[in-house]
């Protein structure tokens, strides 16, 4: 396990390998992180490249730059930030944040419920042929997944200033 306490300042380009990766500190350069899962509470000044099971961007995370991210869940909640563009291949994203510029998707599940300052583009899996739901894959980790509805779902509160592109 790693984690960058709150309050602890990392300077420069942050390289973690781990089960369980948690970033509650400031990170000065870019984040990449890989790990069963990885959450992001704090503040990364530049890009956060993450992969793995169950990826969070935390109520109260700032990414001033672009987010890179590989998973089977991707989830940035409400309240944080990504001033730059998120690209994602997963399983399942649900992007409830606010996104400074563009999305990028590629997932078998994609729910918007966030504001998003640019484009947004998805390739999303067939809504009928709705997989099972992530914690069947990994049933003995005590990972915790969020609920996205299958297909491609726009909430009723989501914001987007581009263009929304989707197949």
């Amino acid at each position: 396990n790693v984690t960058l306490t709150d309050g602890e300042t990392f300077n420069g380009d942050l390289v973690v390998f781990g089960t369980t990766i948690i970033i509650n500190g400031t990170v000065e350069g870019d984040l990449i992180a890989a790990g069963q899962s990885v959450t992001v509470n704090g503040t990364v000044k530049d890009d956060a490249r993450i992969a793995g099971a169950a990826l969070t961007i935390s109520k109260t995370a700032i990414i001033v730059g672009d987010v890179v991210a590989g998973s089977a869940s991707l989830e940035t909640e409400k309240g944080s930030t990504v001033q730059g563009d998120i690209v994602v291949g997963a399983g399942q994203a649900l992007l409830d944040g606010k996104v400074g510029d563009d999305v990028m998707a590629g997932t078998g599940s994609l729910e918007l419920n966030g504001e998003f300052g640019g484009d947004v583009k998805a390739e999303v899996g067939d809504p009928e042929e709705g997989g099972p739901p992530m914690t069947m894959f990994f049933p003995q980790s005590g990972i915790s997944f969020p609920s996205v509805k299958p297909g491609f779902n726009v909430g009723k509160d989501a914001k987007i200033d581009g263009n929304l592109e989707y197949t």
